[in-house]
C-alpha cells in the first residue's frame, strides 16, 4: 500500500519537567529515558525490518538537576531506508507514536496503546471497557496521487499483551517455543550498548547480530 518503505519514525514523548524520585530518575544501573523506553522501540523496528547495519544514538540530560539522561535520539541504518527512534521528557502536546514513510504513501498513528493506561486504572482485561479502549485506535494513510491529497482513516488492530503472558506460561509448562527467543533479547541489549557507545563518542557504529 505504501509502496517501498524509505523512513520509519517512532516516538515515545512525555512531559516530565520534574525530577522524580523513582529508580528512572537516579543515578542507578539501567536508570535513565534510554534504558527505559528504546528496548521497546529498538524490539519494535527489529520485528519489523530486522537488524540495522549501523547505529547512531545522541543521548542528553535536559532538564535542571537530572541526574540521567531524559532525551534520546537514535538512528537504525538499513540499506535503502532509515529508522528514527526518539524520546524526550520535555514534550507537553500529542506527538506521533508512529510515522511510516514510502514511496507510495504514509502512515501516521497517532496515538499510544492504551493498554498500560487501561490497566492502571485497573480495568480488567478483555472486559468491554478494555475491549471498546484497544480498537478504537484510529491512524491515517496518506497518499497523493496526480498532486491530490487522499486521507484513509483505518482503525489499528488491537493489541494484547495477555498474548505475551500466555506464551510464557506454555513455555515453562508445556516446553514450547518461548515468545521471545535470547538471541533477540541479546540483540536488543547489544543494540543498546552500540546507541550508548555511538553517543559517547558521537559516531556511527556498525553493527553485527549476535548468533547462537
Amino acid at each position: 500500500t505504501l509502496g517501498e518503505i524509505k523512513l520509519l519514525e517512532s516516538r515515545f514523548d512525555r512531559f516530565k519537567p520534574n525530577i522524580s524520585s523513582g529508580w528512572r530518575d537516579k543515578s542507578l544501573a539501567g536508570s535513565g529515558v534510554f534504558f527505559d523506553l528504546a528496548p521497546h522501540l529498538i524490539d519494535q523496528a527489529v520485528c519489523l525490518f530486522g537488524y540495522p547495519s549501523h547505529v547512531y544514538a545522541d543521548l542528553m540530560i535536559q532538564r535542571e538537576e537530572a541526574m540521567v539522561d531524559d532525551y534520546f535520539d537514535l538512528t537504525l541504518y538499513y540499506e535503502k531506508k532509515r529508522v528514527a527512534l526518539r524520546s524526550s521528557s520535555l514534550i507537553c502536546h500529542p506527538t506521533a507514536r508512529f510515522q511510516l514513510f514510502g514511496t507510495k504513501g504514509s502512515f501516521l498513528s497517532p496515538q499510544l496503546d492504551p493498554q498500560e493506561g487501561l490497566l492502571k486504572q485497573q480495568t480488567t482485561p478483555y472486559s468491554e471497557p478494555w475491549i471498546a479502549s484497544t480498537q478504537n485506535i484510529g491512524s491515517e494513510i496518506w497518499k497523493n496521487p496526480n498532486g491530490r491529497p487522499n486521507i484513509e482513516h483505518i482503525k489499528n488492530k488491537a493489541g494484547d499483551y495477555g498474548r505475551f503472558f500466555s506464551g510464557v506460561y506454555d513455555s515453562v509448562r508445556n516446553s514450547s517455543a518461548p515468545p521471545v527467543e535470547p538471541t533477540e533479547a541479546l540483540n536488543v541489549i547489544k543494540l543498546i550498548e552500540t546507541g550508548l557507545n555511538s553517543s559517547k563518542g558521537l559516531s556511527r557504529l556498525p553493527f553485527e547480530p549476535l548468533a547462537l
